[in-house]
């Protein structure tokens, strides 16, 4: 046995140095697949040797513990918010204002690092292991995501060299951009919603129940700032290089900078370099670096004087507003679209730009021929800023929306109190292309390789028309379209031939009923459990005489919404029963059963699942007599928390509602 806890240290060891050398000094000496060996021998000892594992064992970044729910940490001193600044006048402020408290005419010496883009925390040690992690929270009081934190391999569970008795570590959890990417096109793959940035990315993947899931994910941690006095360490830059000594991953490209002069051209620089980072940094912060002038400087309310973060302008380009064209789309509303002179920003061409609607236009005072401000939404979406009045010709023409829609010439109409334009004519050739590539979709029909290069050509020649069209396609229609190989062919025609048979509720969503999404079309096919029934319904079957919904979360607009598409569909809908498109639902057989261990519950699932889709999970519920719904209240009686559960579980702990993960989940199905 003393051979074995031997072989197990040297391990661990040996696994630690390797860590520090990949990401603290970026000199890896061992291979990837060196250190995968040496992990497998680890996990090999103890996994026959259970009781040789220790907290601060590299085995723990695997994950696999599992919470119901986060418990609250009082951070003893607490995570205070820095102020802003956005400009060179800024910067030249901020620098007089500490000359002035410290009454000195000197060059002041500062620190400068990134402020990253992702999710503050504390780290806190004990005897050299790490004991306990934390969120930031509301500053003083945060999440406790120790198990969490341990999966992330640059954080690490026992320090290196000379460490005080008790230390707390803060910074910052963030994914890198390659990670980002590659998360996002798993999760395409799989059918998943994908990340809008990666900030939302870490933070999602922190805050997960399952370790094993946030072990997955790839975090990176950078350390920020220490609390602790250690004799010796006179400065916050001194004080990142202890860091380092003791294992942390600190950002090399930090600096100490004299005077404000060169203080700005770091700003300068990575205003204009950041693109090139692996991460996504939104500023700069500025620490005043020498403690005993930090003291002298002191706190205002919730953030200290001597620190500031200097952000970065939004990613804004100058270009001209050639044109304004206006597109219908599958509901009838007509948009109108900013076509563009072509211009880069954010390492893409933008050419084209929603405007929304007549109100946005005529709030911006947007004009053809204008020179208008661009900038990306969350770095992802076109979005016109605004004109520049001043760069005016007098050329430039005011935009009204057309009176008729663009597709079809039928007139198009304005509701009062809607600030959408639509086109009312169920004939309009733009809604219908667009209905049918809403109707082929992943969770409508689900008909695998038809997407909107083939709905697009199919109607373009008049082989698709209606919906029911596609159901009627032959080889011979097909062979003479370009790039339709005979294997593309049979392909499609074998995915439609499969597609048929859709439960209720996927083909009442593929319908593209205005105002009814997923979640209604499940609960109206659940209600109602047959397309016959859906289709004679009247307003009473959706809402009561006293008001209140028939169907929950179905309400007045909804059910005028699915009695008038329905009136109108009809005949079309009954074209597609006789071609069995859909599978309707068993009638509910009358019970008296009051034992049904979920009768009176009411669920709202949040994120997502491994073992079941939420559908799936809801039908489940309904069976074993329960109800779900889509927001929690104080009616809610348990909340069952997927992947990236997101804000309805901090309602939930608000509210003190039961949170149960999968793996609880699972169990309350099975009883």
């Amino acid at each position: 046995m003393d051979k074995i806890k031997e072989e197990l240290e040297n391990l661990k060891h040996e696994i630690r140095e390797n860590a520090y050398r990949y990401y603290v000094e970026d000199n890896p000496t061992i291979s990837d697949a060196e250190y995968d060996v040496m992990f497998k021998r680890l996990l090999e000892i103890e996994e026959k040797y259970p009781e040789l594992k220790t907290n601060d064992s590299p085995s723990n970044r695997v994950g696999g513990e599992v919470i119901s729910e986060f418990n609250k940490i009082q951070h003893k001193i607490p995570m205070l918010s820095l102020s802003n600044m956005f400009s060179e006048s800024d910067i030249r402020q901020f620098d007089r204002r500490i000359k002035d408290i410290l009454k000195t005419e000197n060059e002041i010496e500062y620190a400068v690092e990134f402020k990253f883009d992702g999710l503050a925390v504390s780290a806190v040690y004990e005897d050299g292991i790490f004991s306990l992690g934390s969120t930031r929270g509301d500053g003083t009081t945060g999440e406790d995501v120790t198990t969490n934190l341990k999966t992330i391999k640059s954080l690490p569970l026992k320090l290196r060299g000379n460490y005080p008795k008790h230390v707390e570590f803060r910074g910052e959890v963030i994914m890198k951009l390659d990670s980002f990417k590659e998360l996002n096109k798993k999760r395409a793959e799989n059918g998943e919603k994908i990340f809008a940035n990666p900030r939302n990315a870490a933070a999602g993947s922190l805050r997960q129940l399952d370790s094993s899931i946030t072990a997955s994910r790839n975090l990176d941690l950078y350390i920020y700032s220490l609390n602790t006095d250690i004799e010796n360490i006179k400065s916050h830059s001194e004080a990142m290089k202890y860091a380092e000594t003791l294992g942390f991953q600190v950002e090399k490209n930090r600096k100490v900078v004299v005077g404000v002069e060169k203080l700005y051209e770091f700003c300068k620089y990575w205003t204009e370099n950041r693109k090139n980072l692996n991460y996504e940094i939104d500023g700069i912060v500025i620490k005043v670096n020498k403690f005993e002038e930090q003291q002298k400087c002191g706190f205002i309310t919730r953030s200290p004087r001597w620190a500031s973060a200097f952000k970065f302008p939004a990613s804004q380009v100058r270009t001209k507003l050639k044109d304004i064209e206006c597109q219908t789309g599958r509901t009838g509303v007509i948009t109108p679209v900013a076509i563009l002179e072509p211009i880069v920003a954010d390492g893409s061409v933008i050419s084209r730009a929603t405007l929304h609607n007549q109100d946005e236009i005529t709030k911006k005072d947007l004009r053809i021929g204008d020179m208008v401000w661009i900038h990306k939404a969350a770095l992802v979406i076109p979005e016109v800023i605004a004109p520049i009045p001043e760069l005016r010709t007098g050329n430039e023409i005011p935009y009204i929306m057309p009176e008729t829609c663009p597709a079809c010439g039928e007139k198009a109409i304005r509701q009062p109190g809607e600030s959408a334009l639509k086109c009312v004519n169920i004939s309009c050739p733009a809604q219908k292309l667009r209905k049918i590539i809403h109707f082929v979709s992943k969770k409508a029909m689900n008909i695998d390789g038809f997407g909107k290069e083939i709905a697009t050509m199919l109607y373009e020649n008049n082989l698709v028309t209606e919906i029911t069209d596609i159901y009627k396609l032959k080889y011979e229609d097909l062979e003479n379209l370009p790039n339709m190989a005979e294997i593309s062919i049979n392909n499609i025609l074998n995915a439609i031939k499969k597609a048929k048979k859709r439960p209720l509720k996927n083909f009442i969503f593929a319908l593209g009923i205005p105002n009814v999404g997923e979640k209604a079309s499940n609960l109206i096919a659940e209600h109602f459990r047959s397309m016959e029934t859906i289709l004679n319904a009247k307003y009473e079957d959706y809402i009561f005489d006293d008001g209140k919904t028939a169907i929950d979360d179905i309400g007045n607009i909804t059910a005028n919404s699915c009695i008038k598409f329905f009136n109108e569909n009809r005949e079309i809908i009954l074209k597609c029963g006789e071609l069995g498109l859909y599978e309707d639902l068993p009638q509910k057989e009358e019970t008296n059963d009051v034992n049904l261990p979920f009768i009176g519950k009411t669920f709202v699932l949040t994120g997502t699942l491994s073992s079941m889709t939420r559908d799936e999970a809801s039908e489940k519920i309904i069976a074993l007599g329960g109800k779900t719904s889509n927001s929690v209240s104080k009616k809610t009686s348990f909340v069952i928390a997927g992947e990236n559960g997101g804000s309805k579980l901090t309602k939930a702990s608000s509210l003190g509602i039961p949170i149960k993960n999968e793996a609880e989940f699972l169990e309350m199905i099975k009883s």
